[in-house]
């Protein structure tokens, strides 16, 4: 008896073993990028909460200035 596997055989899994090896790729790739989207999602966040901030304190300056007229 021989316990040889079949050429057709071997080929399919070292056809399985290259495609585990991509899906491995794949999916550190997928985690590399989920990472550089929150990071930019936060880095986003902070822009969107500096310019609320700097656009409520120039809406604020230009509340306080009055324009009188003075005679004497």
């Amino acid at each position: 008896m021989s316990t040889s596997v079949p050429a057709s055989l071997a080929t399919a899994a070292d056809g399985v073993a290259a495609m585990r090896a991509q899906l491995t790729a794949a999916r550190r790739e997928l985690a590399t990028l989920q990472e550089q989207l929150a990071a930019a999602t936060l880095q986003k966040e902070a822009l969107r909460r500096d310019l609320q901030l700097r656009n409520g304190a120039l809406d604020a300056a230009t509340s306080h200035f009055m324009i009188l007229v003075a005679t004497t």
